[in-house]
């Protein structure tokens, strides 16, 4: 089974937040599961348009990931100093901030703080261009949010008198897998994602609770979402409210614009990332294995299992050459049979753990809509094929990512993947401006795609 998913790994050891800086910490309980952070995205909004960020005549606005780059040799050029903020992406860094790994729960609680007192502070950078520490002062609470394969997640509530609301709860996400995402490229993305319009409608891509509020050299802080949940590949994914409002919301990610550094700069010519990130996690399996580095018992029963066809298939009997020439094969489907397959902006990880649904309509027969449901985490988003993402939420159908041991007969049958396709279709049509239905034709030729990209997830 080959996958865009990396290999979970921990976030590597690098400069902390000063401990000297730490908000004071005390139990507190929430007002109200009302999201508390729309002040804080309004103050944000209000920062950048009046420009409190003081940014000089000199110091031009960054975009893009050449942004994050310019700003990490600005905050080298400007000493040590842990609380220099540079804005990118009409949001703040902090790229010498971060979160230590052997302290994890109050570092991350630091830096939210930091960030917080950022967006939420009228003198938001001094004249050496480091942000305003302590300005503020918080009672606040953290805990642990389980679920994440790849990165470390904790919901940090805080609290302070001289806030809008009077209370903020945000998600502080601690980066893993570093080396294997460019995360330049996901946090520039996610920023625009979150301010995007559907096609030309006034609906955003995203859920409209879900925002970037600011970067630090090993994460970000997010807004939180209360009341929501990550959804069940066997309780919720055999629901057809769930399975079509997942389909409406694929069709908006899939109307994004791909950003220009995406697309090296040509929108007309995206090409497909499928191949070269399968070949890359081949490369790091391959490597993995011969340098024995490789624990997990469950997927090394898998890759022997593979091991094994290779040797009655191969002349060399290699895992890594077996595998490179079923991606081959592959390709060469994809090619020949479906040469003008749509490649689009995809989020290339629609698991259970990256839908939220809301819990207020947990055992009810409720239709699920942009607010009651959303798509989180695209840390793996980039053109691609517009059928992988469908085939990849297929697969997930089955499970495996707990135990490595998919449960294929959950794998919905051709009928309900079309149903799923013709919901897709047809707000992808809505978006674009396009009054055609798809026709039946059409629809049969998206379902053999989407059995196709099945092979790669």
């Amino acid at each position: 089974s080959l996958s865009l998913h990396a290999p979970t790994q921990p976030a590597p050891t690098t400069q902390s937040a000063n401990p000297s800086h730490k908000p004071m910490v005390h139990a507190m309980t929430m007002t109200s599961d009302v999201l508390r952070t729309s002040a804080i995205r309004k103050r944000r909004d209000i920062l950048a348009r009046k420009g409190v960020w003081k940014i000089s005549k000199m110091e031009e606005r960054l975009s893009g990931p050449r942004g994050y780059v310019r700003a990490r040799e600005e905050a080298l050029a400007a000493g040590d100093s842990t609380y220099f903020v540079r804005v990118v992406e009409d949001r703040p860094y902090f790229p010498r901030l971060n979160v230590d790994p052997a302290n994890q729960e109050e570092s991350a609680l630091n830096v939210a703080k930091v960030v917080v007192d950022h967006l939420s502070s009228e003198s938001s950078k001094n004249d050496e261009g480091n942000a305003n520490a302590g300005t503020l002062e918080y009672e606040g609470q953290i805990s642990a949010i389980s679920g994440g394969l790849t990165n470390a997640l904790f919901k940090v509530d805080l609290k302070s008198p001289s806030l809008d609301d009077d209370s903020v709860s945000v998600l502080v996400r601690i980066f893993g897998a570093e080396g294997l995402i460019d995360r330049d490229e996901e946090n520039a993305t996610f920023a625009r994602l979150c301010s995007s319009k559907s096609g030309g409608t006034d609906a955003l891509v995203t859920h409209d609770r879900l925002d970037l509020l600011g970067r630090f050299g090993n994460g970000r802080v997010e807004t939180f979402m209360p009341n929501m949940r990550p959804a069940h590949y066997v309780r919720d994914f055999g629901r057809g409210a769930v399975h079509a409002e997942v389909a409406r919301q694929l069709a908006r990610i899939h109307c994004f614009d791909a950003p220009e550094y995406l697309t090296n700069g040509n929108a007309e010519t995206k090409r497909p990332a499928l191949w070269g990130v399968i070949t890359t996690w081949i490369d790091d399996l391959s490597q993995q294995l011969t340098e024995e580095r490789f624990q997990d018992t469950k997927l090394l029963e898998l890759f022997s299992e593979a091991a094994g066809c290779a040797s009655s298939n191969s002349d060399d009997g290699d895992l890594k050459s077996h595998l490179m020439g079923e991606v081959l094969w592959l390709r060469k489907q994809v090619e020949t049979r479906f040469p003008e397959a749509p490649v689009v902006f995809c989020h290339n990880d629609v698991n259970g753990g990256n839908i939220l649904l809301d819990r207020a309509l947990d055992g009810k027969e409720a239709v699920y809509d942009k607010k009651s449901l959303a798509i989180i985490d695209y840390e793996y988003a980039a053109v691609n094929y517009a059928m992988f993402d469908v085939g990849n939420f297929i697969c997930e159908h089955c499970g495996g990512n707990d135990d490595a041991t998919p449960k294929y007969n959950l794998r919905p049958n051709r009928k309900r993947v079309r149903r799923f396709l013709e919901t897709y279709t047809a707000e992808r049509d809505s978006l674009l401006g396009s009054c055609l239905s798809c026709s039946s034709e059409k629809l049969d030729e998206l379902c053999d795609q989407v059995e196709l990209f099945e092979m790669a997830s």
